[in-house]
């Protein structure tokens, strides 16, 4: 099970209630991953193992599925130190995609 801190929010909205929206919120996300997964051709293991040959010191520490404007990847977040890299894997062709990302 993954902790996506990225998307935890509080909203005061009224009528469906918090539980609700997640609820109806996590049915989106999970039927996202589902187009996404069923267009893939490497699975999630493989996907990490490639990504961690571009991050090689870091710790694995969460990996997502998801889709980007029409591109579909893996994206793997490893602790190095300080830092958190993310690295993105084409789902189709498992490689790297463009526009690796860090965060601090």
């Amino acid at each position: 099970m993954e902790l996506d801190c990225d998307r935890i929010s509080v909203s005061s909205h009224r009528g469906m209630g918090s539980q609700g929206r997640e609820k109806e919120d996590e049915k989106k996300e999970h039927a996202e991953a589902k187009a996404v997964l069923g267009k893939a051709k490497i699975d999630l293991l493989t996907a990490i193992r490639t990504a961690q040959a571009k991050v090689p010191d870091g710790k694995p520490m969460r990996a997502s599925v998801e889709e980007e404007k029409e591109k579909y990847i893996f994206e793997v977040h490893f602790l190095t130190g300080e830092k958190v890299k993310s690295v993105e894997i084409d789902c189709r062709h498992g490689r790297g995609a463009a526009g690796q990302r860090r965060r601090r």
